[in-house]
């Protein structure tokens, strides 16, 4: 039996394993989410600039809504709306910078919500399953 986590545990960033890709989970938790589209859009355009091991972006390569709005070919306002989406839920985090050049900069970096991290293992442990029962 699964422990019922409060909101608050659910969209805190999941701890991958030394075996866990960050960039397979991200697009397989984002293509599984309920977002609105725009919203599942945008992350996956930051996926393809973040790290695909860490989902750290690069300070020197931080888009802004103008240039997430280009390579979607969403408005502006729907670049921040889904940014806020993606905030709220837990996928995006933002954090200050505190040291070097760009030290108080505010960067964000992706993560992946522990409750979607959990429910992405357990249906690779139900696919394992069911590949060995065949």
């Amino acid at each position: 039996m699964r422990k019922t986590l409060t909101a608050a545990e659910a969209i805190a960033p999941g701890k991958l394993t030394k075996r866990e890709h960050f960039r397979k989970y991200f697009l397989f938790g984002m293509r599984r989410s309920r977002m609105h589209p725009h919203a599942r859009l945008v992350g996956h355009d930051l996926m393809w600039r973040a790290s695909h091991a860490t989902g750290q972006m690069s300070p020197n390569l931080q888009p802004s809504t103008q240039d997430l709005a280009l390579a979607t070919g969403l408005t502006v306002g729907q670049v921040d709306v889904a940014l806020a989406a993606l905030h709220s839920r837990g996928w995006v985090r933002f954090r200050v910078l505190k040291e070097g050049p760009r030290a108080g900069q505010r960067v964000s970096d992706l993560v992946i919500p522990a409750a979607v991290l959990e429910d992405i293992r357990v249906m690779g442990r139900k696919h394992a399953s069911n590949r060995i029962s065949r």
